[in-house]
Parts: structure tokens; sequence; C-alpha cells
């Protein structure tokens, strides 16, 4: 496991390529396809809120609606994938959730059915992280594997940061209906692109779907402190920056009056701190082991906390405090996946499933919660940041002396 670590950064770049590039670069083009359909949707809110007369708390249930979609059908995704490949599984998926995208598009008029278009996009891309990590596995047998899902886990993170841009941009030219079809335009050209060169990955199917034994492991897993420490403080990691990026435009539009093209402007500045710390990241690991970047993030945050709280809201402080939440970020989530999933190599599927669908479900429920308490201001931020931080240095306190102990014959 810290064979990677120890690689010099450009053997494993180069090696993650050189080695079936084909099937990281397609993985990184579907996990872009669930991740685009988030963070291309943070920008457009307040005009949606704006366009159907609604409050800002039902505005933000476009976005848990696909979330409460996309995270429980991952349990079913992973386990179909062993029995009909992850092909054919994949290319079922993604059609539902254009097929979602094309209801959203037609029905664009009436809010409840845009709800509703969105859990069936949700529900249909909850295939796309849970069969890319499996075919990364199926194809990295080699101490690339860490390396590669390291990548893939980057550009998880990043493009929810990066695509808010884009978003602005084409909300502030066309309107925020155009966005929906440019997603359902790239996902439509996406699976085209899969139908032709996607090649099978997993060389030897299963009979049938052993049911009992994987809900018997996925049950071993929640028992297992190794396995709840990493896999939560992907969970807190990810819901705060899905719901900071679903705050910003309300914060910046609304509260320092900026366009929906300036704030698309200023979208550039957290990813671009984002990519560095992604390449500082790649440095560190090499420097300090995998397991000690996850200290570093929560520091940071703690920092960002007393930025939002000792500081008057300007557009200057919400940028400094944006930057060091991308920061965190970059560094935490990447190495916090590869340090859940490496040990379960054996049993990469399920893990992957069960994580996956626990991070989606989570970030649902608490942006749910969040909006519902009036959760909606800077301030609210730093108190979410704070505890994301004391949280996460305490999990990452119990993962480093725990030890990956779920039984690999459960599963």
């Amino acid at each position: 496991m810290n064979t990677s670590t120890e690689t010099p950064l450009t053997e494993q770049v180069t090696g993650v390529i050189k080695q079936n590039w084909n099937i990281f670069f397609l993985a990184i083009l579907i996990v872009s396809m669930g991740q685009l359909s988030l963070g291309l949707i943070f920008p457009l809110l307040p005009w949606i809120q704006k366009d159907f007369s609604i409050n800002q708390s039902l505005a933000e249930s476009l976005i848990v609606s696909y979330l409460i979609g996309y995270g429980p059908s991952q349990l079913f995704y992973g386990p179909l994938s062993y029995v009909y490949g992850r092909r054919r599984v994949l290319l079922i998926g993604l059609f539902l959730s254009i097929l979602g995208l094309g209801l959203l598009l037609y029905f664009h008029d009436c809010f409840d059915l845009l709800i509703l278009a969105r859990f069936i996009q949700g529900i249909g891309g909850g295939c796309e992280s849970v069969i890319a990590r499996a075919m990364l596995h199926d194809s990295y047998k080699n101490k690339f594997f860490l390396s590669a899902m390291t990548g893939l886990s980057i550009v998880s993170a990043f493009t929810p940061i990066f695509s808010p841009i884009v978003g602005g941009l084409v909300n502030h030219h066309f309107g925020w209906l155009a966005v929906f079809i440019g997603l359902f335009v790239y996902s439509a050209l996406g699976y085209l692109v899969l139908v032709f060169y996607l090649p099978e990955t997993l060389s030897k199917l299963r009979a049938s779907i052993p049911v009992i034994p994987i809900f018997n492991y996925y049950y071993a897993l929640l028992k297992d402190r190794y396995f709840l420490s990493y896999t939560v403080i992907g969970w807190i990691n990810w819901a705060l920056v899905i719901f900071s990026g679903s705050l910003a435009p309300f914060v910046l539009e609304d509260q320092l009056h900026l366009t929906s093209e300036n704030y698309a402007y200023w979208s550039i500045v957290p990813a671009i701190a984002f990519l560095l710390a992604s390449w500082l990241c790649f440095v560190l690991r090499k420097s300090y082991g995998t397991h000690h970047i996850v200290f570093i993030a929560p520091v940071i945050q703690l920092t960002v906390v007393v930025i939002f709280l000792l500081f008057p809201l300007t557009l200057f402080t919400v940028t400094l405090g944006f930057i060091g939440i991308a920061i965190a970020q970059a560094l935490i989530y990447p190495c916090s996946q590869s340090l859940l999933l490496v040990p379960y190599s054996n049993k990469f599927g399920t893990v992957s499933a069960l994580s996956g669908a626990g991070q989606m479900v989570f970030a649902a429920i608490f942006i749910f919660i969040a909006w519902r308490v009036h959760l909606d201001n800077v301030h609210a931020l730093a108190m979410i940041v704070f505890i994301t931080a004391i949280l996460g240095l305490a999990l990452a306190i119990i993962g480093k002396k725990s030890v990956a102990s779920a039984s690999l014959e459960n599963g």
C-alpha cells in the first residue's frame, strides 16, 4: 500500500498512463458525467428559484433529489456488474440517467417534474462512480493502482469545484435551461464514446449474485473501525464541498451582489487552488506518506473558520475561505479514498458501493437538514467547517490506529 508513496511522481503518472491508459481516461469520462450533474447546477439555483418563485430550500431539492437517487442505487450496480459485466451494467445505468435528463428538458416548465427527473437521472447515474472504480481495479493489478485511484478521486473532487465556472457562464448568456441542454449533449456524446470504445474489464463473470453474503459483508464493514474512519472522513468532506458549492452562489450573488458571469469567473480561483493542492498532494505523499496528509486538511479547515468568524463579510474574505476549503478537499479526499479502498482489494466493488452510497445519501440528508434550519450564511458555513475539521481529525487518529478487520470470507 505504501509503494506508490515511495515511487517518483513522474513514474507514477507515466505508469498509470502506459498501463491501460484507455481505461483510465474512460473512467475519468464516466465519473465526470455524474460530477458535472452536480457542479454545473450550483450557479443555476438562484435563477431557478426566481423563475419558479420558490424559496431557497426548495431550489436545493434539485441537488437533494439527484443525490437520493444516486446514492442507494450504487449498492445494486456494484454486485450486478459482477454477474452481467461492467460494460453492460454501466451502459444501462447511463441510458437511464440520460433518459432522466431528457424528461427534465421536456418538462422544464414544471418544477415538481424537474425534481422527479433529477431523481431518475440520479438512479441511473449511480452506476458511474462504483463501476469506474471497479474498472480501475480490474485493470491495475500492481503498484500503480493506488496512483490511478488517487487520480480518479482528484477528478471526482475537482469537477464540482471547476464546473460552476462553465455553468455560471452558460447561465449568464443563455439561461439555466441551456446548461441542462449542454449536460444532455455531453452525456449523450460520452455514451456513444463508451458504446464504441469501452471494453469489458472483468475477466470472469459470476453465475449469480450472492445476496446474503454481500449484505453480511456490508454489516461486517459497518462494524470495522478502519472502514468507518476513512469512509466517514470522505462522507463529511464531500458533504462540505456540496454544501459550500450550493451556498456559494447565494452568498456571492444575493449578498455580495455579483452577477452570474462574475460568479463564474470567481469560481476559477478556488478551482486553481484545488489543482495546485492536488499536485502538492502527490508530492507530500512521496515525502510523508498518505496517512499523514489526512491530518493536514483539518488544520487548513480550522484556519478557514477563523477567517469566516473574525473578519467582515467581503469578497476577499469569502474567496480566501473558499480557497482553504478547496485546498483541504484536494488533500484529504483522494488520500482518504485510497486508504479506504486498498486494504479491501478482494472485495473492492462491495466496499466502493457501500462507501459511495453512504457518501451521496449523507450529503443529501445533510443539505436537506441544513437548508431546513436556515444554515444559509457564511457564519453557518464556518460552524460546519469547524465540525468537519474536528471530526476529520478524530477519525484520522482512529483510522491510523486501526486495522482493516472485516473478514474477506463474508462477501
